[in-house]
């Protein structure tokens, strides 16, 4: 076996050509993940609220005459982030085995979706002259914009923490570069993750209210899109890139969603029409 050293492979920049002379790809610079990512970041920070926008503009189709029921919904995205924030602090302290359970993670839905029904079940005992459809809808609004603010916030932070030499930016670069994954495809599948994370709001709010049963179905759709990701994080770089389970977050979103508009929503419209 011979033990003479590798040619250098260094970038031409006037040719871009390999200094090795051969013609093959060595793929992205950490320089140029670094642009890519922040520019990526950038972009989802402004597609992000537009995208709550739109979809809070859709739900004016069926919206209810108390604007109470908004801030219901705010209030119950506001319990669901502090829970979030409780479950890290607990994750932190208990290490990183703890966050990665599944039966933590059961046990964090489920408080959630709990919270969802008490939420719904107040709104239902107080407004009880409105449409059910309605109520769950706009309650559902109110926590996805919760959810959008952070996810805006988290996202410009990100683009700004990116450029800044750090240990959380040196891993993120780390994390594409081992991987394999393109910057746009990483990008995409987060935003798919946000879409999803809407549209389950929505779609949830909407099922509980109308019908608070439902809520064993959302718990159980929650505990699945948790479960996709975990099982996501628990794969190598190599099959992480091309595992269908990171999409699972937006598929159970658009069930989600789908049953809310198919056996709620649609009915009661065309009902009040």
């Amino acid at each position: 076996m011979s033990t003479a050293p590798e040619p250098a492979h260094d970038v031409d920049p006037g040719t871009d050509r390999c200094s090795c002379g051969s013609d093959h790809d060595h793929g992205p610079t950490g320089n140029e993940i670094v642009h890519a990512l922040g520019r990526g970041f950038a972009i989802l920070s402004l597609l992000t609220p537009i995208l709550a926008l739109v979809l809070a503009a859709a739900s004016l189709a069926a919206t209810p005459t108390s604007p109470g029921v908004l801030f219901l919904g705010i209030g119950l995205g506001l319990v669901h982030l502090a829970l979030m924030l409780v479950a890290g602090m607990v994750g932190t302290k208990k290490g990183a085995a703890m966050t990665r359970s599944p039966w933590f993670l059961v046990g964090r839905v489920a408080i959630e979706e709990l919270v969802r029904l008490l939420v719904c079940l107040i709104a239902l005992v107080t407004l009880s002259w409105q449409w059910t459809g309605a109520l769950g809808l706009w309650i559902g609004v109110g926590a996805m914009l919760v959810w959008a603010a952070l996810a805006t916030v988290q996202l410009a932070a990100s683009r700004r923490r990116i450029t800044q030499p750090s240990d959380w930016s040196k891993e993120t670069v780390l994390s594409v570069l081992d991987g394999g994954i393109s910057v746009r495809r990483a990008m995409c599948v987060r935003f798919l993750d946000i879409a999803g994370l809407f549209l389950f709001q929505l779609g949830a709010c909407t099922l509980v209210t109308a019908a608070p049963i439902m809520t064993v179905a959302t718990i159980v759709l929650s505990i699945a899109s948790g479960l996709s990701t975990l099982i996501v994080q628990s794969l190598s770089p190599q099959r992480r890139k091309t595992s269908p389970w990171a999409f699972a977050p937006f598929a159970i979103g658009i069930v989600t969603a789908a049953l809310a508009v198919i056996f709620v929503l649609a009915p009661g419209i065309a009902a009040l029409s």
